[in-house]
């Protein structure tokens, strides 16, 4: 399965029933699905996704809140769209290790079957 984000070490995988969970945690500037939106093709739309990816860098560097959350996706080999089932954010200067670790916990109870949701 091709992804539209970088899995980083703290993210979480997950598998079950046709589905692929990834519980993740980025800083607040990124998006959990790893969209920006401007992948229309035109020479304006590169330069904003430029533009966003340089602001996104410095943004990142310098940001000390992050967000942790859930992300869906259908269980193939197709680029299918996600959909976020579950998004909070953290306070400044809390690493998301430990959210991540109580998130999965809280999938592994059924929190975030497709059912549940």
């Amino acid at each position: 399965m091709s992804l539209p984000f970088t899995a980083k070490d703290h993210d979480v995988r997950i598998a079950r029933d046709g589905w692929v969970y990834y519980v993740r945690g980025v800083k607040r500037s990124e998006p959990l699905d790893g969209g920006i939106g401007f992948g229309d093709g035109s020479l304006f739309g590169v330069a904003i996704w430029l533009l966003c990816g340089l602001a996104g860098r410095l943004l990142w560097r310098f940001q000390k809140s992050w967000k942790v959350g859930v992300v869906r996706f259908v269980d193939d080999d197709r680029v299918m769209p996600t959909s976020v089932v579950h998004e909070e954010k953290l306070a400044s200067g809390v690493r998301p290790s430990a959210r991540i670790a109580e998130l999965v916990s809280a999938f592994e109870s059924g929190s975030f079957d497709p059912t549940a949701s």
